[in-house]
């Protein structure tokens, strides 16, 4: 069917290449390039509609594939739906940062800062759906991770962050698939001093699991080393509110907003993290009066908190 449906494409024969494509994404064994092809095809006939819902497929079932996430994000823009195109380039942008065609069509619709990318970067990741495991290593694939695995942990314990950077990269070119591996290369790089880099690996690796809160965490803390403190915070906020009840979480938010000293606060509309600021000394004063009270107050966090879990977190085009 593959076969017949390739003949058509190249044929010209759309309507035709269009029904072989979706009778294949039907199927168990559809991969990204049928539903790219489909919505390719569709596109070709003028179904504007069925094409969009064919990208937006391969884009959320198969979230680590560059193209589908690329091409979605392409014919978002060709029908001017620009904040989502905006969005999905920059999650295909955390999959491959140094696609610079990609970079080049999310300059081109305004984004131009590296605050607008992390913006756009939170909500592109947010929008995409948790990978499935696709294929597999060979069992000396495996091994040969394992192997590297073991050895990566060992100098992590050590403290020997450039060689356990080494070992967890061998991993994960053997195991791509491996998210807790890609985890700790960003801390591994975080150690080093090198927060662009930490950055990247956590964003990759919240690409296959975009609802985890600990990654959150994790990229709060490079942007914030960074001087981003506006886009830290947004992260911060994702964490708790995929968490309620994180305390961790809540301390990184209380330490750039003092304002915000109690829990409770998240749940109204505290408004966006502004222009990267320090905070201000004198709320600082205030706030710390105010402290978050033991864990234990946290229990039965109101659910009015998954507000924002209807909105942004379970956003899907």
């Amino acid at each position: 069917m593959r076969s017949a449906a390739r003949a058509a494409a190249r044929g010209g024969d759309w309507l035709t290449a269009s029904h072989h494509y979706r009778a294949l994404a039907r199927t168990k064994a559809a991969r990204a390039g049928d539903r790219i092809q489909l919505g390719h095809a569709l596109k070709e006939i003028g179904d504007v509609d069925g094409a969009l819902a064919a990208y937006a497929e391969a884009a959320y079932r198969h979230p680590l594939h560059l193209d589908a996430q690329r091409q979605y994000g392409l014919f978002l823009r060709r029908i001017r739906r620009e904040t989502d195109a905006r969005n999905t380039l920059a999650r295909a942008l955390a999959l491959a940062p140094d696609a610079a065609d990609i970079a080049a069509e999310i300059e081109d619709m305004g984004v131009r800062d590296a605050v607008g990318l992390d913006r756009h970067f939170l909500q592109g990741i947010l929008g995409g759906g948790d990978a499935r495991a696709e294929g597999g290593a060979t069992l000396i694939r495996r091994w040969l991770a394992e192997f590297s695995l073991s050895q990566a942990r060992k100098k992590a314990r050590a403290r020997d962050w450039r060689s356990a950077e080494r070992h967890y990269r061998d991993v994960l070119r053997r195991a791509p698939e491996l998210t807790s591996a890609r985890v700790q290369l960003g801390h591994a790089l975080f150690e080093q001093g090198r927060a662009e880099d930490a950055l990247t690996a956590y964003r990759r690796a919240l690409v296959s699991t975009p609802r985890d809160p600990d990654i959150y965490l994790h990229v709060g803390h490079a942007l914030k080393v960074l001087g981003r403190c506006g886009s830290a915070f947004e992260a911060y906020r994702t964490a708790w509110r995929l968490k309620p009840g994180f305390t961790e979480a809540f301390d990184e938010i209380h330490g750039l907003r003092p304002e915000i000293y109690d829990p409770f606060l998240l749940d109204g509309d505290i408004g966006p993290a502004g222009a990267d600021r320090e905070s201000d000394a004198s709320a600082a004063g205030v706030a710390s009066r105010r402290r978050l009270s033991p864990p234990s107050r946290l229990k039965g966090y109101p659910l009015s908190v998954f507000k924002y879990l209807a909105g942004s977190i379970v956003y899907k085009d």
